[in-house]
């Protein structure tokens, strides 16, 4: 006898967030079946809340394939169908001769966020799953151990002003194609997720299911030591830092004296980024020497 299909709770998933600071939402939508389970299971969960935002699908098209235009299309078509606010951002000017693909992620970031402060939303949320923190995490591994063992962030703060959550990092894709096919929607199937030439395939391709499971129990745990380190920084931070001018900080000479060197270190890197606007922290070899 086969086993029943189990389908994702959208209470679940959306439950902790919280909509009732927000006016409008966005829904990273590609067309492919991750962003479509997440934003079908999005508009099931605001359909049963009382004064829910306003909901918006946006479609980044990258311009980097002729078919682009007609995904972005589709995606309008469906979300009119379903009474699915809907936008396409379109990436313009001339491409990287190289780095195509880091590039694409910028832009789509900055064209999502740009979105969502057009709908003034606070929140975008996009189909990232466990498979692509398998994924990720296996990629990262590739470059040597460091921060990026967490894999990808449940939630995280773009340019200081809107926050991109990704719920679905718990969720196989296969488990959002049956939901898909429970509600008889189709998707898009991208050709670059078959091309070899991108990392990600090539990972992908090459990774088996108990690899995958290994990896983000790995990734889980490396987030749980991230975010003790952090907690231990801000202390520090709380304790013996003040700002007293923008980009301007001041310490007590006790922050030095602090037995935690791990902490110390990074609230040192954290407060260096803060201070000259970076985006990154600074390295940490070059920190620890300070």
């Amino acid at each position: 006898m086969l086993n029943p299909v189990v389908l994702p709770d959208p209470g679940a998933l959306f439950g902790d967030y919280a909509f009732a600071k927000q006016s409008s939402v966005i829904a990273a939508v590609s067309g492919g079946g991750d962003s479509l389970a997440l934003l079908f299971l999005l508009k099931d969960f605001l359909d049963t809340q009382a004064d829910a935002p306003a909901l918006t699908a946006v479609t980044v098209d990258h311009a980097l394939r002729p078919e682009s235009a007609d995904e972005a299309r589709f995606v309008a078509a469906l979300c009119r169908s379903h009474g699915i606010a809907h936008k396409t951002m379109v990436w313009r000017g001339e491409k990287p001769a190289t780095g195509v693909s880091a590039s694409a992620r910028t832009a789509r970031l900055d064209l999502l966020a740009q979105a969502a402060r057009d709908a003034g939303a606070g929140l975008i949320f996009t189909g990232h799953t466990q498979d692509d923190q398998a994924e990720t995490v296996s990629m990262r591994a590739d470059r040597g151990a460091g921060r990026g063992g967490a894999g990808i962030a449940p939630a995280t703060l773009h340019d200081g002003s809107v926050w991109f959550a990704r719920p679905l990092l718990g969720l196989h894709r296969a488990v959002l194609r049956d939901y898909l096919a429970s509600r008889d929607l189709r998707w898009i199937d991208d050709p670059t997720n078959d091309n070899p030439a991108y990392e990600r395939v090539r990972v992908r391709k090459a990774l088996d299911a108990e690899t995958a499971r290994m990896l983000v129990l790995e990734a889980a745990d490396a987030a749980a030591e991230r975010m003790a380190l952090g907690a231990r920084a801000a202390c520090l931070i709380d304790a013996h830092w003040r700002c007293v001018a923008p980009g301007l900080y001041r310490a007590e000479t006790a922050f030095l004296d602090a037995d935690d060197e791990p902490a110390l270190l990074y609230a040192l890197r954290v407060l260096a980024a803060m201070a000259g606007g970076a985006a990154q922290l600074p390295a940490i070899e070059p920190s620890g020497r300070v």
